[in-house]
């Protein structure tokens, strides 16, 4: 993990660095950041229960802890409790109106609850207030799984997905993984498999040179911690002539 509470990180470490703590929380309660660091330590090893109730005691503490609400959000949602973790992000922004990555993480939660609507308007907010470099290309990766896997056919269009996908990989350099394979998505919705097949594979490489091939990505296509068996499925799906929302939806 690299940024506290920054963390969509499309192939995240999903949550956040001690060392960054005191350059977002605010006042510090001192109990709080002690029950929520432990709570990252225990996340890191696996522990999901006992890392919630060091989130809880973080809370309980100081009930205006932002990060907690995050990162307690964070785990909501890579065990697919997504109300939970709506609440959560909702409670985090409350608190931080300024935590954007907040506001593109729930994005997901609302996409798995059926409200593509408030995913969209939420997008549509966060691009619209001009967010730094890394947010940006985080929401437009999200914009674009939307556009490319939305059961709605409403929200749905190949090319707009392929547009912010590609816009995403510029910005991000193509050394991210998650706007790639949101490109593939969107280039699969078009009907165009072989440019789906090499975007795929080439957000494979990405993955394996970061050396975290199966690190949690809570982007909107994603949402698992096996990325690499997620990715071995897209391509052959890709290879079958069948779009990614087969697999989702």
């Amino acid at each position: 993990m690299k940024v506290l509470c920054l963390l969509l990180a499309l192939d995240l470490s999903v949550f956040a660095s001690e060392n960054r703590m005191t350059n977002v929380y605010r006042p510090r309660n001192d109990t709080a950041v002690e029950h929520y660091n432990r709570g990252v330590v225990l996340i890191r090893k696996g522990k999901n229960e006992d890392a919630r109730e060091c989130f809880d005691a973080a809370i309980q503490a100081d009930p205006k802890m932002w990060p907690a609400y995050h990162d307690r959000a964070c785990m909501w949602l890579a065990q697919h409790k997504y109300q939970l973790a709506v609440n959560d992000f909702g409670a985090a922004l409350r608190i931080k109106p300024g935590s954007v990555t907040s506001a593109i993480l729930r994005t997901s939660a609302n996409f798995r609850l059926e409200n593509y609507e408030a995913s969209v308007a939420e997008l549509e907010h966060v691009l619209g207030i001009f967010p730094s470099l890394y947010e940006t290309w985080m929401a437009l990766t999200q914009r674009a799984w939307i556009r490319a896997i939305c059961p709605n056919p409403a929200f749905r269009s190949g090319q707009q997905a392929a547009a912010d996908a590609k816009r995403a990989c510029q910005l991000s350099h193509w050394k991210e993984a998650s706007p790639i394979e949101a490109l593939a998505a969107a280039v699969a919705e078009t009907g165009d498999f072989d440019s789906a097949i090499r975007y795929e594979s080439q957000a494979i490489e990405v993955k394996k040179r970061s050396g975290q091939p199966k690190a949690i990505d809570l982007t909107i296509g994603q949402l698992d911690r096996n990325w690499a068996a997620q990715a071995e499925q897209r391509l052959a799906f890709y290879r079958d002539h069948r779009p990614v929302r087969d697999i989702l939806h």
